[in-house]
């Protein structure tokens, strides 16, 4: 199940957690932006994982997907996005999810692979990430054309 969330503490806690600051390449995150939209994947009231929802334009939103450290290597990040998917589709006049990753990232370019966004360009020298400059890859997925 996916819902809204302006819980700041909730999201900071999450956001915190050792393994999930180590794979976005921080030392500790104290603000959030409660403008952004946040959505929260429960699962048996458990949860699994939240994703931000940056507005790029109107139209479209960059997107960073969190799953919680329990439940990586299972296949809660793709029925989390395709969740996403659907409530995006269903609550929101988006079509776009824009997804920028570092090239180093292998993991998250196979797993958006999977979910059929398509590479629509290459930023070079654009991120420091864990302490090293790289080039980030811009993904794109059509909610309208994905077919959910």
């Amino acid at each position: 199940m996916i819902h809204e969330t302006h819980n700041k503490e909730l999201i900071l806690e999450i956001l915190n957690l050792p393994r999930i600051l180590d794979l976005l390449g921080e030392d500790k995150i104290q603000h959030v932006n409660l403008n952004h939209l946040w959505l929260v994947y429960t699962d048996n009231h458990k949860i699994k994982g939240i994703i931000e929802l940056k507005e790029f334009n109107k139209i479209t939103v960059e997107a960073h997907i969190i799953v919680l450290p329990e439940f990586h290597g299972t296949n809660i990040s793709s029925d989390f996005s395709i969740e996403v998917f659907k409530y995006l589709s269903k609550n929101t006049i988006y079509r776009n999810i824009l997804a920028p990753v570092p090239v180093s990232c292998v993991h998250i370019i196979k797993f958006l692979n999977k979910l059929n966004f398509k590479v629509i360009g290459l930023m070079k020298e654009s991120i420091i990430w864990k302490h090293n400059l790289q080039d980030l890859l811009l993904y794109q997925y059509n909610i309208k054309e994905g077919g959910i």
